[in-house]
């Protein structure tokens, strides 16, 4: 130990008088990196050089052993001459390398001693030297630092050797040392052997104990597994096929998918049904694997959103889930036409997680609102939105947004503010047939949430219900909440129970916290089974009772769009949905009640039908109150199940198309041979009946 202090002291000292020397040394050498081919050539090209560059020069070629040549002085006399060999040293090509690689640790004693009568000379001064010549200035350095590493080597030398004397010993008794330690270790290696072998034998029998018990806990925790997972294999070996059969269609329903929610959001169902079968046949023609019977919503939807979604107000028909996914899945923003004001009921209830904000742009502060909504992560609804949209909110529908010091921001006006993802924008109008621009067009998804007739249906025999049976509809409406919650809880639980079967690693039965959850998941599942099972055999009493009531909302319904296309007649004949609607909660309550439901169904049938003809024809022209009768009786016979609950004869779409168009102009749009199958009425000519 005091061997190892004294070599580190002595070290020490070295190292310290080194750092006098070393410092000058790198800046010289930093000062000859400096130096450039121009600078050197400059001081070459000196025929009566200056005394500090003549001095500086002799140095060098002092320091590098290089010999002067004799020259006569002004007087006659043979003196030696350095610039001459000056010239010719620094015109070699590698000259300033020369001076970096030189062997510094041994130079002459007489070389160093003539070196250091040059040190002190005037001439020979950085500052004066740099104000001749900067190439002459980084010679002066080197030769400096290397004087300075001389002199400071002649000092540390003996330390040296004093090092090395010190770590000779030290290594000597480090030795005797080891071997010591040696013999100890040999010891201390049978010591160990021996405990080893002990603690072996130990571990051996402790092993043996373990694995008895460990055998006996994989026992149980297999038969728990086998319990808790085994009333999942049916379900699942379905879903594996099912999703192994998806997989297979996934290309060409992903190309129709994103083909329907860029393009069909904004048309009505029957113009998005043709789109999209011809879609599915062209893709089929090019071989592209796809379902036969494509469906967006078995595609893309998510049953326990959809589900969430009904709750809120979504119309329970295929349009309006189509819609509900576009909106959850487009890139841009929804634009909703929306005249009977479905979507902004929907959009505001989904919203309410979110902490909705609802606006107009004719609000002076609506811009306030949107930057706080962006900010806050919250969802903003502008509602009653004409052809036109304002500028400002454009970055806002392009998603402009840009990143800044891993920040995302929007620049909204003339400020950038932070872009919260968890922001939502949705736009509603309440114009019928708007007609947006191109520029509109490209930045939102324009989607058509018109009531559809199935919509309006559903809407409907809800109030008939609510009217009829309060008991029931409340009683539906808290079952649709619980099936919902109780899926999610399945479908929550699902994703746990293979999530850690996933995440599992090695032997599922090593532990019993997998073992635990999946019992706790069975326990649960099987409580929200049951309770699912009673609220499905509850919903299809509940639903038996509404297919009964059906056909009044089926009347009610047709009604609703024969007073709402009269507006096509005529652009003042405009009824709300709200108001038919309050309408035919007033007819439900007016109407006289009965007992029988069939007599019930049928009196309001004709109470409604009566009471929407007499209040609609009090806003009619004289001239259209005969047409819109026409309408109101078409209308219901051309629908089938209508007509087969009233036992009426349905007008057929032959029939129909030859009324309108003739048999002529019916030709482009019947099939072959039902034209000419057509006989002529008794009360028109034969030759008006062909025209």
């Amino acid at each position: 130990s005091e061997a190892a202090k004294s070599s580190n002291a002595i070290k020490q000292e070295c190292e310290e008088a080194l750092a006098e020397a070393m410092p000058a040394l790198n800046d010289a050498l930093k000062a000859l990196d400096t130096l450039s081919a121009k600078e050197i050539s400059e001081v070459k090209a000196m025929r009566n050089p200056a005394p500090p560059v003549r001095i500086v020069l002799t140095a060098v070629c002092v320091l590098r052993n290089i010999k002067p040549v004799r020259v006569k002085d002004e007087s006659g006399k043979m003196v030696d001459d350095y610039w001459p060999a000056a010239v010719k040293m620094i015109s070699e090509m590698g000259f300033l390398q020369s001076l970096q690689t030189f062997d510094k640790d041994n130079i002459p004693p007489d070389v160093v001693k003539k070196i250091a009568t040059f040190t002190v000379k005037e001439d020979f001064q950085p500052d004066r030297v740099e104000r001749v010549s900067k190439a002459a200035w980084g010679l002066c350095m080197w030769v400096r630092a290397m004087e300075t590493y001389d002199r400071v080597a002649k000092v540390v030398e003996p330390k040296k050797e004093s090092l090395r004397e010190a770590e000779a010993a030290f290594a000597a008794v480090q030795e005797k040392l080891n071997g010591k330690r040696a013999e100890l270790q040999k010891v201390q290696d049978q010591l160990d052997g021996l405990n080893a072998k002990l603690s072996s034998l130990k571990k051996e029998q402790d092993d043996l104990t373990s694995q008895v018990d460990l055998c006996q806990k994989k026992l149980e925790r297999a038969e728990t597994l086998i319990q808790s997972l085994g009333g999942e294999k049916t379900r699942w070996t379905q879903n594996a096929k099912d999703l192994a059969h998806d997989y297979r269609n996934l290309t060409g329903d992903v190309i129709v998918a994103s083909g329907l929610i860029a393009y069909l959001g904004a048309f009505t169902p029957d113009f998005r049904e043709g789109a999209v079968n011809a879609w599915v046949a062209a893709s089929q023609a090019k071989e592209i694997p796809g379902s036969e019977k494509f469906s967006l919503e078995q595609c893309l939807g998510e049953p326990v959103k959809v589900r969430n979604w009904v709750i809120w107000g979504l119309p329970n028909d295929s349009f309006s889930i189509e819609n509900g996914i576009i909106v959850d899945k487009a890139r841009r923003w929804p634009l909703c036409i929306d005249p009977q004001g479905q979507a902004n009921r929907w959009v505001r209830n989904m919203g309410k997680e979110k902490n909705i904000v609802v606006t107009k742009l004719s609000d002076p502060i609506y811009l306030r609102k949107l930057e706080a909504a962006i900010r806050n992560g919250n969802a903003l609804l502008i509602e009653n939105v004409e052809e036109v949209l304002d500028p400002a909110i454009e970055p806002v529908l392009t998603k402009a947004i840009f990143k800044r010091g891993g920040q995302m921001l929007l620049r909204l006006g003339t400020e950038d503010i932070p872009y919260h993802e968890d922001f939502a924008f949705y736009i509603t109008t309440k114009m019928a047939n708007p007609h947006y621009l191109p520029e509109v067009c490209i930045k939102v998804t324009i989607i058509n949430f018109t009531v559809t007739l199935l919509g309006l249906e559903d809407q409907l025999v809800a109030e008939v219900i609510a009217n009829e049976r309060p008991d029931l509809a409340e009683q539906r409406q808290e079952l649709v909440v619980q099936i919902a919650a109780d899926k999610k809880t399945q479908d929550d639980l699902e994703q746990l129970i293979l999530r850690l079967l996933a995440e599992a690693e090695g032997d599922v039965l090593k532990d019993d916290s997998l073992n635990d959850t999946l019992d706790q998941s069975k326990k649960t599942g099987t409580e929200c089974e049951e309770r699912m099972k009673h609220a499905d055999r509850a919903m299809a009493e509940i639903d038996g009772v509404r297919e009964t009531l059906r056909p009044v909302a089926t009347r009610a319904s047709l009604l609703y769009f024969v007073v709402a296309d009269f507006a096509k007649i005529d652009p003042m004949y405009q009824y709300s949905l709200a108001f038919f609607v309050s309408l035919f909660q007033k007819c439900l309550r007016d109407s006289e009640a009965n007992d029988d439901v069939n007599i019930r169904i049928s009196t309001l049938i004709e109470d409604f039908t009566r009471f929407i003809y007499l209040n609609i024809c009090r806003g009619l022209f004289e001239d259209h109150k005969m047409l819109f009768s026409f309408l109101v009786t078409a209308q219901v016979l051309r629908n089938t199940t209508h007509c087969k609950f009233l036992g009426k004869t349905p007008i057929c779409l032959t029939d129909w198309l030859v009324l309108l168009r003739g048999v002529e102009a019916g030709k482009g749009v019947l099939e072959d041979g039902e034209t000419s199958s057509v006989p002529c009425p008794r009360w028109v000519s034969e030759q008006a009946w062909k025209k």
